[in-house]
């Protein structure tokens, strides 16, 4: 009974650790916090990355990559 408790808090807090790993795109503004009365705020952002390259492969050729990167918005 304890070795399995035991065994499911590892695994829980492994999982956890594990998530907590994500790229955060959209931080959101503490503005809001120190505003008083009525407040409304508005922003986008849009990210168009272009990322390429070439791979050479002896005896075969050089190959383009193309833009291997998507845009995204906010």
């Amino acid at each position: 009974m304890m070795r399995s408790l035991i065994l499911t808090a590892v695994g829980l807090v492994a999982a956890t650790a594990a998530h907590g790993g994500g790229i955060e795109r959209t931080p959101q503004s503490v503005a809001v916090l120190f505003e008083e009365g009525t407040y409304a705020e508005f922003s986008i952002g849009v990210v168009d990355p272009d990322v390429s390259g070439t791979a050479t492969i002896p005896g075969i050729g050089t190959f383009e990559s193309g833009d291997i990167t998507e845009s995204y918005s906010n």
